[in-house]
């Protein structure tokens, strides 16, 4: 997927209904992406019967037909012949002895108008993938997920700490070659919502984006609208899926890989000291970012200044230390990577979202 850079931001409110739209330059879309075809017609395939083949295609939206009669290896088949930013097909279809088109993944009658719109859709949308793959989360196909992915792995590269949660947002869409959309309830939720707690730059987009959110009761999911990819803020209790804050290790991959230090043994003893403090203490010395789930310490009634913890005189390694003071609140850590792969500690609570 091509990173547009970003043309223009608006803001537009009213009638209870607020966008934020990143532009991108104007370019082919998905339906407007050409697809030529050539129908080769097996031996003895009547030629009258050919051209309304032709007159159907051409209704559906094939944007130019040709036919020829059939030779020993022909088979249907596509072949991209346009770029990323203005995608184009040219595909061999076979006429088949019993009428019908054959096409790759598909074997359709004249009749079948509405078949052969959608096989045109499907293969506009997401080229020869869109033709066999199964679209996975958020009804997205691989590539587009991936893509997607890619697209919010910038980074932050301005203070987000006491920022307003909506001018942050504001300012993350406009770095993006994505739209982004908020409607309604949501919006007022997000104007609403306190300041940002925590200094979150340096992670990705992505990341940050669906952590200063969350607090204000919000999701990011990625919205598949016609043929194209945007994002949409809504709130969790409408959202069967979301985009999460940060990603699961790899199963090939160890903490230590990303963090080393997780496994350094040091000699500890914490005496009634504030979570807060000790925990911004062990992150300064992994030099790992720290991302707080403030909806599960809301839940957990934790407030980081006033909890008090405790670690007996020994010696034992960074990554112990953290799970042990964590569980006296509750608590626990995972490390996670964000869009860019930068790993940081996910504070959440044990029992979960």
């Amino acid at each position: 997927m091509p990173r547009y850079p970003r043309t223009d931001l608006w803001l537009i409110s009213g009638c209870g209904l607020a966008l934020l739209i990143a532009a991108m330059p104007s370019g082919a879309t998905a339906q407007d992406a050409r697809v030529e075809m050539e129908l080769v017609m097996e031996p003895g395939f009547p030629t009258d019967q050919a051209r309304k083949w032709v007159t159907l295609l051409e209704k559906a939206g094939v944007s130019g037909v040709r036919i020829r009669s059939g030779n020993v290896g022909d088979r249907a088949q596509v072949e991209p012949t346009g770029t990323a930013r203005n995608p184009s097909y040219k595909v061999s279809g076979i006429l088949t002895l019993d009428e019908k088109l054959l096409l790759p993944g598909g074997k359709f009658t004249a009749g079948d108008a509405a078949g052969i719109a959608r096989w045109l859709a499907r293969l506009k949308e997401g080229g020869t993938e869109g033709l066999s793959a199964k679209p996975g989360a958020f009804g997205l196909l691989p590539a587009q997920l991936v893509a997607t992915h890619e697209a919010m792995a910038g980074k932050v590269s301005f203070s987000t700490k006491g920022k307003p949660a909506r001018d942050v947002v504001v300012k993350i869409a406009g770095s993006l070659s994505l739209k982004v959309s908020i409607e309604g309830a949501a919006q007022r939720a997000l104007d609403a919502a306190d300041p940002v707690v925590d200094e979150l730059s340096g992670l990705s987009h992505g990341t940050v984006m669906a952590a200063v959110i969350r607090p204000a009761g919000l999701v990011l999911l990625p919205v598949k609208e016609g043929g194209q990819v945007r994002l949409q803020i809504a709130d969790s209790k409408s959202a069967k899926e979301s985009w999460p804050i940060g990603w699961p290790l790899p199963s090939e991959k160890a903490p230590k890989d990303y963090v080393p230090d997780l496994m350094k043994f040091i000699p500890v003893e914490i005496n009634d000291t504030p979570l807060g403090e000790a925990l911004g203490a062990i992150a300064g010395r992994l030099n790992v970012p720290v991302v707080l789930d403030y909806n599960a310490l809301a839940r957990q009634r934790v407030n980081l200044a006033e909890k008090k913890v405790t670690f007996p005189k020994g010696k034992t390694f960074y990554g112990s230390i953290l799970s042990k003071l964590l569980f006296q609140a509750k608590l626990k850590y995972e490390l996670r990577l964000d869009e860019a792969n930068q790993p940081f500690l996910w504070i959440t609570s044990v029992a979960g979202n």
